[in-house]
C-alpha cells in the first residue's frame, strides 16, 4: 500500500508521520507540531481534542498505519474498504475495472446536488469520519473513535474563540514549509467545534 500524503513529515526511530494542511498541536504549528504529536502518540498520551487545523495525517508504524483528518471534517480521506486504501480524491480511491454504483447516494446527489453523509456514488468508497481515526494492519481497516468531547462540554466563549483565532493567525505565516488553503487556514477547524458552542 502506498503513502497517500506527503507534505510535513517527521521521523522518530522507525516511525513516521506525514501531514498535509494546517496542523496545530500544543500551541505549535508546522514540523514542530507534527514532531510533538508523533512523540505523544507513541507514548499514547494524546487527545485528539488538542489538535486544530484543516489537515490529513498518516502515521507509519512498523506494525500498522494510522490515518485521520481534522476534527471538523473540512478535510477527509476517501477510503476504499476492499483494498484498504486511503486517498485524497475520490477518483484516486476508485479501483480499476468493475464499478459498484451506490444508487441511494446517486439519487441523493441528483436530488440535492451532493451526498450528505460519508457515502459516495461508489459502494466500496466512503469518506473518512471527522470523529474517527483508522488503523490499517494486515490489509484490514479498523475504525476507532477519537473520543472527542461533546460540543456542549467544550469551553467556548468569545475570549477563548478570540485566543484560538489569534493562534491560527500567528501560525499561518509559518506554513511556508506546509502549504494550506486560506479557507482552511482562517477557520482552522474551529468552525464546527467552537463556533457552534459560542451561540
Amino acid at each position: 500500500m502506498g503513502t497517500a500524503i506527503r507534505e510535513c513529515s517527521c521521523i522518530v526511530g522507525e516511525n513516521a508521520i506525514h501531514v498535509e494542511g494546517l496542523f496545530l498541536y500544543r500551541n505549535e504549528c508546522g514540523s514542530t507540531a507534527v514532531k510533538l504529536f508523533l512523540e505523544d502518540f507513541l507514548e499514547t498520551k494524546i487527545s485528539f481534542d488538542d489538535i486544530y487545523g484543516a489537515y490529513l495525517a498518516e502515521i507509519d508504524l512498523p506494525d500498522r498505519q494510522v490515518f485521520f483528518s481534522d476534527n471538523s471534517g473540512m478535510r477527509r480521506f476517501f477510503i476504499h474498504w476492499e483494498d484498504a486504501r486511503f486517498e485524497k480524491t475520490f477518483i484516486a480511491a476508485l479501483s480499476k475495472g468493475e464499478r459498484n454504483p451506490n444508487y441511494a447516494a446517486i439519487a441523493q446527489f441528483l436530488y440535492f446536488g451532493c451526498v450528505y453523509n460519508s457515502e459516495t456514488i461508489e459502494k466500496h468508497v466512503i469518506q473518512s469520519s471527522a470523529g474517527s481515526y483508522y488503523e490499517v494492519r494486515g490489509g484490514k481497516i479498523e475504525e476507532k473513535s477519537k473520543m472527542l468531547a461533546p460540543l456542549k462540554a467544550l469551553d467556548a466563549d468569545e475570549e477563548i474563540l478570540g485566543k484560538m483565532m489569534r493562534t491560527v493567525c500567528k501560525a499561518i505565516p509559518a506554513y511556508g514549509e506546509c502549504f494550506c488553503t486560506i479557507t482552511g487556514g482562517w477557520t482552522a477547524g474551529l468552525s464546527l467545534r467552537i463556533f457552534y458552542t459560542t451561540g
